[in-house]
């Protein structure tokens, strides 16, 4: 089908292109107020196509920002009318939308269900980038649980399936997923040319790159590349992706204080700290956030009682922090307790520990675990 002139296309689906287009660049306030613009248009003209489009537009931006209850909504109310439409390609995206929602809240049998139906509903129509998008969220399920043969096979099949498209982006998500897997698979070193290669593509298409920022990140820190670490935990603080903040400013913590920048290991722990305080806020079964609350309340705790004279006792904000991380982890772990997400925690809090020559983390572990 021959592309369509922008000068063409009705108002509402102008709308929907400009928030496409904002929302890939990270500008998802304004993403939202198109999507917005764009449903109240359908809405006056009874497009329910193009409402149902806006409805799971706006739940990804919602999901983007950390405020998964009201991406639920949403995505239910997409996939509410698109079933009703018969659009089985779109009830396979919202329902692969929803499974990505309901792996932040922690309930992965939840969304492994949701990833599976989508999968189900693969026919002779689905083209092979839905069926990436399919296999990369299964991926995500098996790398959480633990399961990493399983979940490499899928990235890899998603990823072959994106290069045969010559879909660049898409590369990008996939590379990123597969460098994670890779380093909870304990191969840091092989993780790093995924990783790099995903952060290359997200500069060239002008797409923001936190997700693989922090994944070269780990796979650097890993390595024991802690100068490489280091530039590509700061090139992951430069995107402001809400839900993934906390993740982004508890990495860069962890690997400064590696290097033994106390000042910049506080400066990022605290950012880190404020923003999962945000967006436990949000949302409190938010594992993701928990997990980084407490990591960064762990390295708030070191980064004040660290250098200790001998026989000194950790001041009592050292201890409070503390406190706060055991309470935090065992609030994650109600939440989620799959093996992959446990281990991955556990990984970072033992580069933490490491610089806890004074034993300040006493306990922490336990509640983590």
């Amino acid at each position: 089908m021959a592309e369509t002139d922008e000068g063409e296309l009705p108002e509402g689906a102008k709308l929907v292109d400009e928030g496409i287009r904002h929302y890939e660049a990270g500008r998802v306030a304004k993403a939202i107020d198109c999507f917005n613009q764009a449903q109240r248009l359908y809405q006056r003209d009874n497009n329910v196509t193009g409402v149902a489009d806006c409805l799971g537009n706006l739940g990804n931006c919602f999901y983007r920002l950390g405020q998964i209850q009201q991406a639920i909504d949403y995505g239910e109310d997409a996939l509410t009318l698109r079933r009703g439409l018969g659009d089985w390609r779109g009830v396979g995206l919202n329902l692969s939308n929803l499974g990505c929602y309901y792996m932040v809240l922690g309930q992965t049998p939840r969304a492994a269900e949701y990833f599976e139906r989508a999968l189900g509903l693969a026919g002779e129509w689905e083209d092979r980038r839905g069926r990436a998008l399919r296999l990369n969220n299964l991926g995500n399920v098996y790398s959480v649980l633990g399961q990493l043969p399983r979940a490499l096979e899928c990235y890899q099949e998603a990823l072959a399936l994106q290069r045969a498209l010559g879909d660049r982006p898409g590369e990008a998500v996939h590379l990123t997923n597969l460098a994670n897997a890779l380093v909870d698979d304990g191969r840091a070193a092989e993780a790093i040319a995924p990783a790099r290669e995903s952060v290359e593509i997200c500069r060239a298409h002008h797409l923001p790159a936190s997700h693989s920022h922090i994944a070269l990140a780990l796979a650097c820190l890993y390595s024991g590349d802690l100068a490489s670490a280091r530039a590509a935990a700061e090139g992951a603080r430069q995107y402001d992706e809400p839900n993934n903040n906390p993740t982004a400013l508890t990495v860069l913590g962890v690997v400064a204080l590696r290097q033994g920048d106390l000042p910049a290991a506080h400066e990022a722990f605290a950012a880190a700290r404020r923003q999962a305080l945000m967006m436990q806020a949000l949302d409190a079964q938010n594992v993701d956030a928990l997990d980084a609350l407490g990591l960064a309340s762990c390295g708030l705790a070191l980064t004040l009682g660290a250098p200790l004279p001998a026989g000194q006792e950790p001041d009592s904000s050292a201890k409070l922090y503390v406190a706060e991380a055991i309470t935090t982890f065992r609030a994650a772990r109600a939440v989620n307790r799959d093996a992959g997400l446990v281990q991955r925690l556990l990984r970072l809090l033992a580069e933490l520990e490491e610089n806890d020559d004074e034993g300040v983390l006493a306990g922490v572990r336990e509640a983590a675990g």
